[in-house]
């Protein structure tokens, strides 16, 4: 059975006649109809779902009128403010008509209910100011809600200039709220900063003169600086990687490497690492060829560039020399 739910925008009188609107829906309590939907979901169908028992519909019911369009637009409306252009999408999910869907428009436009997109851009640009975000974001943002991009221009530029916008004290002002600069990744600065519609370029003027510039590390340091050097030296040992190749990879990695030498030395004594049994491996993986001198000067060649030192490279031709 179907009920009518009549009700009015705050902003509107609510004894006008000409602002009394209805909705119908099914006769199931609401906390029925949106179970299984999530605290997150999508409520812009829910005027739309079908009492527990039926068949699961395929997509919203359609309507029969252009009252049950309009009903429609106003339930969207009621929900959160939509662009004409996001409007018009949603409504061409209830019917295929589109003068129906144009009168819902034009209705909700007369009723005030539907902002025009001069309005909802300004709009739209003055909260987005306010809260500190930029042009580019504005332009992303409102461009993908349908906004032509000649409006869009203008009311940043309306907005901006009797705001006093200047974007520079706007990143500053961001740049304040973080309490240090030593815990944050350029990368990740730099992305919070893109986000929020402010480039690259006005990030690194702002930077220039921020007093901690100098502790802002890039991701890799930041992850070098918690490595621990051992950890690293034996990931690279048996991956069969000789001393010279180890240190390279070390620094670009930004870990650092004082007292690796001491460090190799130790684990050697230990018998955690051998270079040379690790020379010899890797060799012997290659299954180079080695009963000519050419063929020698070629695994010299490929350990070498390994970064093995020459008296592991010797030891380890010699020894697999021997067992051919």
């Amino acid at each position: 059975m179907a009920k009518t739910l009549h009700f009015w925008t705050p902003h509107l009188n609510p004894n006008d006649a000409h602002h009394d609107f209805h909705i119908e829906y099914d006769d199931e309590p609401l906390s029925d109809r949106t179970k299984g939907r999530g605290k997150g979901a999508n409520r812009d169908d829910l005027d739309d779902s079908k009492p527990s028992g039926r068949a699961k519909p395929s997509g919203p019911r359609q309507a029969k009128s252009v009252d049950n369009v309009i009903n429609s637009a106003i339930f969207q409306l009621s929900q959160r403010d939509h662009t004409i252009s996001e409007l018009r999408s949603k409504l061409g999910r209830k019917t295929d008509n589109p003068e129906w869907i144009e009168q819902a428009l034009t209705r909700c436009l007369e009723l005030g209910y539907l902002r025009s997109d001069e309005q909802f851009a300004r709009y739209f640009c003055e909260q987005a100011y306010s809260n500190l975000r930029g042009a580019a974001y504005i332009r992303k943002t409102l461009a993908k809600k349908g906004i032509d991009a000649a409006v869009i221009e203008r009311s940043i530029i309306t907005a901006s200039s009797e705001m006093g916008i200047d974007e520079a004290v706007m990143v500053a002002q961001l740049l304040a709220e973080y309490p240090t600069l030593e815990t944050i990744s350029k990368e990740a600065l730099t992305n919070q900063f893109y986000r929020r519609g402010f480039s690259a370029a006005q990030l690194n003027q702002t930077l220039a003169e921020h007093p901690e510039r100098q502790l802002l590390k890039s991701k890799a340091q930041l992850k070098g600086a918690k490595a621990s050097l051992e950890r690293e030296l034996l990931k690279l040992v048996r991956k069969h990687k000789g001393l010279a190749v180890i240190r390279q990879e070390l620094r670009a990695k930004h870990i650092d490497i004082d007292g690796l030498e001491a460090l190799v030395d130790k684990l050697s004594r230990s018998g955690d690492i051998d270079l040379f049994e690790s020379a010899k491996t890797c060799l012997e993986r290659k299954r180079m060829a080695l009963d000519s001198h050419q063929d020698r000067s070629k695994a010299y060649g490929y350990l070498m560039r390994r970064g093995f030192n020459s008296e592991q490279v010797k030891y380890a031709i010699e020894e697999l020399s021997q067992s051919e």
